[in-house]
């Protein structure tokens, strides 16, 4: 291998590198977003609807809540990602309906408690991602049924409330969130589009009914581990 191979190599090395750091970055925002969007919907809309889809084997794609890593490594046909993310998640690399995604499992004991679906493909109007989620959504209400809440849009602020051409916008800063979300007899499912400080993350989160409080209480202590 000659100098110049070497160092395409390194450099792509250095952007795989580069990639994972913000998609790590993107998660933990993520995350946090969550637990207040979490809040916002138990205030809001508190009751529960189940969706007519209950007779489904399988939660989540081919997985079913409970499974091992094998055992969802072995019924995921999408690439796994290269990287090592521990032992508490495994990561793919797949289409979901034609948009480029990264599919996440997520683990506690070597038990699959939830699973995510991450939208990546970009855009540089922000109002595209609006048609997305609005694609999305009646995707997930073919499948599901009809959301919980009629109400999807959650507004922080309200300076681009009155022009629709401003809503893309209002989502990169945070000012607008759009939320669906539907229950199942054993998930619940929340569908998620929202920004900040110009970026904008699509993504679609599944999470084992029967386990909720244990997720929770995950999710508060990977909060606190960082206080």
């Amino acid at each position: 291998m000659n100098q110049a191979e070497r160092g395409k190599l390194i450099d792509e090395a250095k952007g795989i590198r580069e990639k994972h750091g913000r998609l790590q970055k993107k998660l933990s925002q993520l995350k946090s977003r969550y637990s207040e969007i979490q809040e916002i919907l138990s205030a809001t809309n508190p009751t529960s609807k189940i969706s007519s889809s209950d007779n489904e084997a399988s939660d989540f794609r081919n997985a079913s809540w409970g499974m091992s890593r094998e055992q969802v490594r072995r019924v995921e046909s999408a690439k796994e990602q290269d990287f090592d993310h521990g032992p508490d998640h495994l990561y793919f690399n797949d289409e979901v309906a034609a948009v480029p995604a990264t599919v996440i499992y997520n683990f506690h004991h070597d038990v699959l408690l939830g699973a995510h679906i991450m939208l990546t493909e970009e855009h540089m109007n922000p109002n595209n991602y609006i048609s997305d989620f609005e694609r999305f959504k009646d995707l997930l209400t073919s499948k599901y049924g009809d959301p919980m809440d009629d109400t999807h849009q959650l507004w922080s602020r309200e300076l681009y409330q009155d022009d629709p051409n401003d809503w893309g916008q209002a989502v990169e800063v945070g000012d607008l969130v759009y939320v669906a979300r539907w229950q199942t007899t054993r998930s619940n499912i929340r569908h998620i589009l929202n920004g900040d400080n110009f970026e904008i993350s699509h993504f679609i989160l599944y999470h084992d009914i029967s386990r909720e409080e244990e997720i929770e209480a995950r999710m508060d202590g990977e909060h606190l581990s960082g206080l």
